[in-house]
């Protein structure tokens, strides 16, 4: 769990072998790095705001190379702009418009990702599904905005919609992709299902907590045991996760398939609604 938050932190970045290009980045970071150590300082939890820098970066070299920026071309001017970027959007920005914000890019990337079927033959009816997905998730943050729905029903049903996109996006890839690009499509639907499953287990901790709250002068043994089996279900969650997340990354694309098909049911998703075989991928598409 740990090694997997720390994949999109700064800080493990630079340890990497892409961090021979990113640390150039640490040099512009000055006045960033300045707000982003006040911000850690901060009451919150400190991985939270590393992954929330961690995601901004991630999504701003992204953004880059979805322009058609090679990465190797990038310049001091493209540097200073995702610089500027993770200050506007991962320290600043503050709230629900954080959320619009990240959903909003995931929104982008089935674009994107829709364009990329389409000049490869996929059948337009793929890609209009996948694409209205996209439409839906900026239509929710509409709606968060405009106060229409809470937060919490806002980030909730995003993460089902981006979900099933990813698994949709898969399923249409798996005829026409090669090699790391397989990979990076399993390590999304590996993504969308784990944050998912994170999402469900707070709602369920945050549940037990109030009613400790409301019955703090009577707490019970049923209370205790529900704690209890609480806990001992996260501890057999992060060690399912960290399995399946090892093997989303197997050099055997049908041991990744599985891998990605296990992890979205572990995260809420129904068995008959998860593509784990030819056939059903066949049923569905076709």
């Amino acid at each position: 769990m740990n090694e997997f938050i720390k994949d999109i932190t700064i800080e493990y970045i630079k340890n990497t072998e892409i961090g021979a290009n990113l640390f150039k980045i640490i040099e512009l970071f000055q006045r960033v790095q300045e707000d982003a150590y006040a911000y850690v300082s901060s009451d919150d939890p400190t991985q939270l705001k590393l992954l929330r820098i961690g995601t901004a970066l991630a999504f701003s070299v992204i953004r880059k190379l979805f322009a058609g920026k090679a990465f190797k071309d990038f310049d001091n001017e493209d540097w200073n702009d995702i610089a500027e970027s993770i200050e506007e959007n991962a320290i600043l920005i503050d709230g629900q418009a954080y959320s619009v914000m990240i959903f909003t890019m995931y929104a982008n990337y089935l674009d994107f990702s829709v364009k990329v079927l389409t000049s490869r033959g996929v059948s337009g009816n793929k890609c209009e599904a996948i694409g209205q997905i996209a439409n839906e998730v900026r239509d929710l943050g509409k709606q968060l905005s405009a106060e229409e729905i809470g937060e919490a029903d806002y980030t909730e049903r995003c993460l089902w919609l981006l979900l099933e996109a990813m698994i949709k996006l898969l399923a249409a890839y798996g005829s026409l992709l090669i090699g790391e690009e397989k990979a990076e499509f399993a390590e999304a639907v590996m993504m969308y299902s784990f944050e998912y499953g994170r999402l469900t287990l707070y709602k369920q901790e945050q549940a037990i907590l109030s009613e400790y709250l409301e019955h703090q002068g009577e707490v019970d043994a049923e209370l205790d045991e529900k704690l209890s089996a609480y806990k001992e279900l996260l501890e057999q969650r992060i060690a399912e996760f960290d399995n399946l997340m090892d093997h989303a990354f197997d050099s055997d694309l049908p041991t990744r398939l599985r891998a990605s098909a296990d992890i979205a049911i572990l995260a809420g998703a129904g068995e008959s609604e998860v593509l784990d075989s030819v056939e059903k991928i066949d049923t569905f598409f076709l």
